[in-house]
């Protein structure tokens, strides 16, 4: 019988990869599969960003002396740079197509990654030598199973209605939030990082949804929740995780920001909402309750409290931003049992 031994070790790594539901584990997982496959010696992975016609650049995985790093944060704004004009990168995803330049120490090959008509993402790859023809297909055929299994990853984890992120993927991101809490990071822009992050999550209302619904109908209120996940995505940085919860209740990660800068940033937010014309239905107003996170914090334990802030703020006038620990320090709040651990939503 006939063997094919590339073609078997090609079907373990696929098999390997498909395992994971955690974006920044696949990542890792690919590059490995790609430094395993071919005689690649080193290689970047770069998430791509559009901001008024320009293509961003923020890098999420990388290998040294055939070890294989990544982030599982959200890029800051200071980890993320502009494309050279007239760089192998460049060229490459105004191409939609792979580019390969000679260098110094072999050559330089740039592969992007494609969803729809955008690139979402960007391999660099150094090697001694020239990709052969055979290498290339390797690495097109894999890179395309990472493609489309990371689009399904996606759909699964965002809202269909908002294009937020779920629910379901809160865990998941908040556990990474903890993770990245008080630790360095092998990240190579670590010294343009703030040793000590503020982590915090603020839970939003929309206030008076139902009656949003019973007057204008669900597909008017289907439009508010489209154009409040916009407000979002326009008022919050590039690293905060936003989330809709289900129904008119969203959820906010926030780190890198002390608590002057977390109040800040709601209150823009909730005035935002507030000056918003919102079509045929007018004003809309949201309330909204925060809370720091503590490495010791449990998720459902971070979401009672900014809950408890939450409740406040609806009971008390509505269209507004209250703190837990304000609350707490000022007595307007009984601090939270420590064994409490329901789940909120």
């Amino acid at each position: 019988m006939r063997t094919f031994p590339l073609t078997g070790k090609i079907l373990q790594h696929l098999e390997t990869l498909t395992r994971y539901r955690d974006t920044s584990l696949l990542k890792i997982s690919l590059m490995n599969t790609l430094l395993s496959l071919t005689r690649i010696s080193e290689v970047r992975l770069y998430d791509v960003f559009e901001s008024e016609g320009e293509h961003l650049l923020a890098l999420s995985a990388w290998s040294e002396q055939g070890e294989v790093h990544g982030s599982n944060d959200s890029p800051s704004d200071d980890q993320v740079v502009m494309v050279e004009i007239d760089s192998p990168i460049a060229q490459a995803l105004s191409t939609q197509k792979s580019v390969a330049i000679q260098s110094v120490s072999g050559y330089q090959t740039c592969v992007p990654i494609v969803l729809g008509d955008k690139p979402i993402a960007i391999f660099e790859f150094d090697s001694e030598q020239l990709i052969t023809d055979h290498e290339q297909d390797v690495l097109d055929g894999v890179i395309g199973v990472f493609r489309n299994y990371l689009d399904l990853l996606r759909d699964s984890q965002h809202d269909t209605l908002t294009g937020l992120l779920n629910r379901k993927t809160f865990d998941f991101g908040f556990a990474g939030l903890l993770a990245s809490y008080g630790q360095e990071s092998t990240h190579p822009s670590e010294d343009l990082r703030r040793v000590a992050d503020n982590h915090w999550l603020a839970v939003m209302d929309i206030d008076h949804f139902k009656r949003i619904n019973d007057k204008f109908g669900h597909l008017y209120g289907d439009e508010v929740l489209i154009l409040m996940a916009n407000l979002m995505r326009t008022s919050f940085r590039r690293h905060d995780r936003l989330y809709r919860f289900g129904g008119e209740e969203f959820v906010v990660l926030m780190r890198n920001v002390d608590v002057d800068g977390v109040r800040s940033k709601l209150e823009k937010f909730r005035q935002s909402v507030e000056q918003h014309e919102f079509p045929q239905v007018g004003q809309v107003t949201i309330s909204i309750g925060f809370a720091p996170i503590m490495t010791s914090d449990t998720p459902s334990v971070v979401v009672g409290k900014a809950d408890e802030a939450l409740y406040f703020a609806k009971e008390h006038g509505r269209n507004r931003v209250c703190g837990y620990d304000e609350l707490i320090a000022s007595g307007e709040l009984a601090p939270m049992k420590s064994n409490q651990d329901a789940d909120f939503f």
